[in-house]
């Protein structure tokens, strides 16, 4: 079974990402697109409250079941692992030889960033979001790749072992706390900008996962039959209002993003029609690769403008953005049926048979995501 509502936010949250990128872009950056674009980095935090909720369902039942152990966890990880390294390795090193290229000719497409062997290595070892490096580096996006996986190693096993024996308000009364713990101290030492926590985003995935999994206990213990769709639109109308308000409305996103999960989850008509058609979906499984491979596509289209010295006119930014969001889609779906599904499946395979845990048929209830990073 499909939760085909929780695939499509998906799908929206890495477009949204993407569309933050973008305004960046030469020409695009004179179009006026608003704060709601604006503060498309959001998106990311929507990628770790859902990457909490939907490891939650599709692994909570099972340690609850065989107990938390090397055959359960490890079989864990090694999904995990291959559902994020291979694409993330394969950006790495196209990002790196990019690079090293653009460096021989003394030139560089990024200002932002620190690349250097330092960060370099801790991209390899996809702990460069735990605070060791000091700024964004390579494929920028992969800093959240980073903190999902911190969360599968660390955060994931408190969940599932100390948790769940708490009951469901209980569970959600932690996560709340530990993210107003956290958003003091974007407050205190971040400007009140979530943005600037990458880094060190181990910090930020830390309460939005607790989030994700206290919603699971509560969604699941409620059982209830009402519709999704008013939840749905508080949950969107708080993420808005979070992007409209002062830097200490912050406190709002993680309880704004939990009713919208809520919503999502038990459906209804308008939110089905709005978040589990099939367009959404179809971009919900391909949301990792759109996600991971976004950048390139903002890379060359700035080239692009350069090289070309396109006038920055409306319709030239408007005709860039939607060459850049195509792009985009397609690039991602290339590059989840080219490399990112069937490099998951073969290293699946092969890491299997190194652990005691035979590979599980059958598909999950539903493949979630970060970065998004995705679960």
């Amino acid at each position: 079974m499909q939760i085909k509502n929780l695939t499509g936010i998906r799908g929206f949250a890495a477009l949204w990402v993407a569309l933050f990128h973008f305004q960046s872009t030469a020409v695009v950056s004179t179009l006026n697109l608003g704060p709601v674009i604006g503060g498309g980095a959001y998106g990311v935090d929507i990628f770790f409250v859902l990457s909490g909720l939907i490891l939650a369902i599709n692994y909570a039942p099972r340690f609850a079941n065989e107990g938390f152990n090397w055959n359960s966890f490890g079989d864990f990880l090694i999904r995990r692992f291959a559902r994020i390294y291979p694409l993330h390795l394969a950006t790495f090193l196209v990002m790196f030889v990019s690079w090293e290229v653009a460096s021989q000719t003394s030139y560089q497409f990024h200002g932002l960033v620190v690349n250097d062997w330092w960060s370099a290595i801790c991209n390899l070892l996809l702990v460069h979001a735990w605070g060791l490096t000091r700024r964004l580096s390579w494929n920028t996006p992969s800093w959240s790749v980073s903190a999902e996986w911190f969360a599968y190693l660390a955060v994931f096993p408190v969940c599932v072992v100390l948790m769940k024996k708490l009951s469901a308000a209980q569970a959600m009364a932690v996560s709340m706390i530990v993210w107003m713990l956290f958003v003091a101290y974007v407050l205190a030492l971040r400007d009140g900008d979530l943005m600037q926590v990458n880094a060190d985003g181990a910090l930020r995935i830390i309460p939005e996962f607790f989030a994700g999994y206290a919603t699971y206990r509560l969604v699941v213990a409620s059982r209830s039959p009402a519709a999704g769709n008013l939840p749905t639109f508080l949950g969107l109308s708080g993420i808005v209002l979070t992007l409209l308000l002062p830097p200490a409305a912050l406190v709002l996103l993680l309880p704004a993003i939990l009713l919208l999960m809520i919503g999502l989850y038990r459906g209804g008509r308008l939110v089905d029609w709005a978040f589990g058609n099939a367009v959404l979906v179809f971009l919900g499984e391909i949301s990792y690769s759109i996600y991971m491979l976004h950048m390139f596509v903002q890379i060359i289209a700035s080239q692009i403008v350069h090289h070309l010295a396109i006038a920055p006119t409306a319709n030239h930014a408007r005709l860039i953005l939607l060459a850049e969001v195509l792009s985009t889609i397609c690039l991602g779906y290339l590059g989840y049926v080219w490399l990112e599904a069937p490099a998951r499946r073969s290293l699946v395979a092969r890491m299997m048979q190194f652990h005691r845990a035979p590979a599980r048929k059958g598909a999950l209830v539903v493949d979630g995501g970060a970065p998004g990073a995705p679960s």
